[in-house]
């Protein structure tokens, strides 16, 4: 499978597109085109904190890895607590999204369609005009009542005018243990 041109650039080129076009480029050899030992005393750092600041997004999270064995503790804490999806793709290696780019793919899609990134906001439909809407039955008496009581409207307080009771306590049955 060819990867799109998009796809980050190798670290190796043609010895023949530098500079140095010497016996090297003569033999098709292929030189580094970063110079990775100049980047060394930065490796260290790379990847400190890193897992914590991965489990502090408030963001959904996935994580694609070839094996369990490089997580660290508070990866794994946060696995288990369900601060992240984890995936596992034990047939890939260091490059996962090279070594198996339909099952990456295909997991990130999932990932997207599930919690409706990128796609459009759900829109609820609603009636046209001069059609009544639906109520749930239960909903339907309190709506109504709401709907013709001013009091019940404005009224910042959850009482409503029928006995000046709040309708939680009106509705729940009671739980007096007053003897006559």
């Amino acid at each position: 499978m060819r990867l799109p041109r998009w796809h980050a650039p190798p670290l190796l080129a043609p010895a023949a597109f530098q500079a140095d076009t010497g016996e090297a480029a003569a033999a098709g050899a292929l030189i580094w085109r970063t110079p990775l030992a100049a980047s060394r005393p930065h490796w260290e750092g790379w990847y400190r904190g890193l897992s914590d600041t991965f489990l502090s997004l408030p963001v959904p999270k996935m994580l694609l890895l070839a094996g369990t064995d490089r997580l660290d503790k508070s990866l794994t804490i946060g696995q288990m607590q369900g601060k992240f999806q984890l995936v596992l793709m034990p047939a890939a290696g260091h490059a996962i999204q090279e070594d198996e780019p339909v099952k990456t793919a295909e997991h990130l899609q999932q990932f997207l369609h599930r919690f409706r990134i990128g796609e459009p906001p759900m829109v609820i439909p609603r009636a046209p005009p001069g059609v009544r809407a639906v109520l749930p039955l239960a909903a339907g008496p309190l709506f109504r009542h709401r709907q013709h009581c001013r009091s019940c409207v404005t009224s910042s307080s959850s009482s409503c005018c029928r006995g000046g009771v709040p309708a939680a306590s009106r509705d729940a049955p009671s739980t007096s243990t007053q003897q006559r």
